[in-house]
């Protein structure tokens, strides 16, 4: 075992994520804009939407909507940000299971 790997990964993890979250902020920002400005039609997908459960509202991600092709054509600068959501999505968890695990 290499002294120290489980606080690399462990840092990395949490760069990971917060990496996504930022980019998924850039992303539901972008499409609300597109949105408000008549660039898109208002059936657009949402990567955030509020969801309601039995301990009240939360904001969630819609994973399907993600990985859908009509979400990732909308234009040409979500084309090249949504490929890289999708890697460090499930990057975070990994990294942080390969933490515990080391």
């Amino acid at each position: 075992m290499i002294p120290g790997l489980d606080d690399v990964l462990l840092a990395a993890a949490g760069v990971a994520w917060f990496v996504t979250v930022c980019l998924l902020a850039y992303l539901d920002l972008r499409v609300y804009a597109l949105r408000q400005s008549g660039d898109l039609p208002p059936t657009a997908p949402d990567i955030v939407g509020l969801g309601y459960g039995f301990s009240g509202r939360w904001r969630g991600i819609d994973i399907p909507a993600l990985y859908s092709r009509a979400y990732r054509m909308l234009d040409g600068h979500t084309r090249r940000i949504v490929p890289v959501v999708r890697v460090t999505l499930p990057l975070g968890p990994v990294l942080l299971l390969a933490s515990f695990l080391t």
